[in-house]
């Protein structure tokens, strides 16, 4: 039976030779119109079958006897076969098929019919065969893109094929299944090549206009589209697209100049501040502290005021139970014990102070020159790192200004009470506030 199923049913005599046209161009679309045909065959058959109807009524039980018994008398004969449904059957068989296989080089029928037909094609015949394959796939949507660029490959790499339509074509195709997988950029490359190859080919130009939409790059889509509308002026697609393209070439004008703006007013912005840190002798370094950037996030910022004075954030630093307070908008000319105030309000602890060690009037300020080297590497005074006490009138100003201070991003002021102050003092500088 080579692998059919035992009982496909048989075709009466006038059914025996399906149309076939031999004369037809490619031996591909030979094989497809005839496996067409056979299965059209099979429908027929299959109608000509006539409907199985009810069963016969069982014949009646004789009636027993007083002197003998009815005894079932088994029959002999084969088993019945299994029935055969012509429905769910799919051939494997050339001769049956009515679409190509996803991988046709697998079925050893299919590879014979190939190599009857490319061995006595020339290239630009089996050129062409291939790209008849692949337009089989291609019809199939998204999920036989992947398989019909394997066909227009072995079209394009087909030696000796002299039929640039041919080539063009399958470039053109392959762009398309490249365009509807994501390849963008390699499905510009194809484009072009087909359009070397025929520079009529208008599926060519939307194609790749149509890529370079993906990957925004109007100005190169749209060229593509006014070539191409060079060829032919009203052509529908393509007018249309240029039209997309003139569109996003607009918006993304306008987006451009927003960005610009923005982007002056940002570096404006940061000059003056710039010059304001200047004129004060302020010498500014990246930021050190870890968190520092998530509280700059939150909307913390140096800056300059319309009057022209400097505001700074501030952290403050419990080193003795890694506890922080930040105050958002501190101004140079407020002192350290006017902060100690905001911080200890009404002779207040900290709720995390149990033992109330840390109070208004316990507490002592300090502050760490040279921590960080400066982002202007001129302004590097080459010194180490060492720590010093703010006494409660000195003003932010003064330890800003202070000619070996380098702010780390932001003022970071260590607080310790009168019973830590000592272990404060010992601990190593590159150990603060790291908890």
């Amino acid at each position: 039976t080579n692998g059919h199923p035992p009982s496909i049913p048989q075709p009466s005599p006038r059914l025996l030779a399906p149309s076939f046209t031999p004369s037809l161009t490619h031996p591909l679309t030979q094989l497809l119109s005839y496996c067409e045909s056979s299965q059209r065959i099979m429908s027929e058959t299959k109608a000509d079958v006539p409907a199985p109807g009810p069963s016969p009524a069982p014949a009646p039980a004789p009636e027993a006897t007083a002197t003998a018994e009815a005894t079932a008398v088994p029959t002999a004969g084969p088993e019945p076969e299994d029935e055969f449904d012509i429905d769910s059957w799919e051939p494997d068989e050339p001769l049956w098929m009515t679409t190509l296989p996803n991988d046709p080089d697998s079925n050893e029928a299919m590879m014979a019919i190939n190599d009857l037909i490319y061995n006595d094609s020339s290239p630009n015949e089996v050129a062409e065969n291939f790209k008849q394959q692949g337009n089989q796939f291609y019809k199939r949507g998204k999920a036989g893109f992947k398989y019909a660029g394997h066909w227009y490959t072995k079209a394009i790499e087909t030696k000796d094929v002299t039929d640039a339509e041919v080539l063009s074509a399958c470039y053109s195709n392959r762009a398309a299944c490249l365009l509807g997988l994501g390849n963008y950029g390699t499905c510009v490359k194809d484009c072009k090549k087909s359009i070397e190859l025929v520079p009529t080919n208008l599926k060519a130009y939307f194609r790749a206009a149509s890529a370079c939409i993906k990957i925004s790059k109007f100005n190169v889509g749209l060229q593509f589209c006014e070539d191409g509308l060079k060829i032919d002026p009203t052509q529908k697609s393509l007018l249309l697209k240029k039209q997309e393209l003139e569109k996003l070439l607009e918006a993304k004008r306008r987006m451009d100049e927003l960005r610009l703006m923005k982007e002056a007013e940002v570096q404006a912005k940061a000059d003056r501040l710039q010059a304001g840190l200047d004129a004060k002798g302020i010498v500014m370094g990246p930021l050190y502290y870890n968190g520092l950037l998530d509280l700059l996030k939150d909307g913390a910022e140096v800056y300059l005021d319309a009057e022209g004075d400097l505001h700074f954030p501030v952290l403050f630093v419990y080193e003795e139970f890694h506890q922080t307070d930040f105050v958002q908008d501190v101004t140079l000319d407020q002192t350290f014990g006017t902060l100690l105030d905001m911080l200890f309000p009404n002779g207040e602890s900290p709720p995390w102070d149990e033992k109330r060690d840390y109070t208004r009037s316990t507490v002592a300020t300090y502050s760490i020159l040279n921590h960080v080297r400066p982002i202007d590497k001129s302004k590097d005074t080459g010194k180490r790192a060492r720590k010093v006490k703010m006494s409660e009138d000195s003003t932010l100003e003064k330890l800003l200004t202070h000619a070996e201070c380098v702010v780390p991003g932001i003022p970071v002021i260590f607080i310790a009470s009168d019973k830590y102050k000592r272990t404060f003092l010992k601990i190593a500088i590159d150990k603060l506030g790291h908890a």
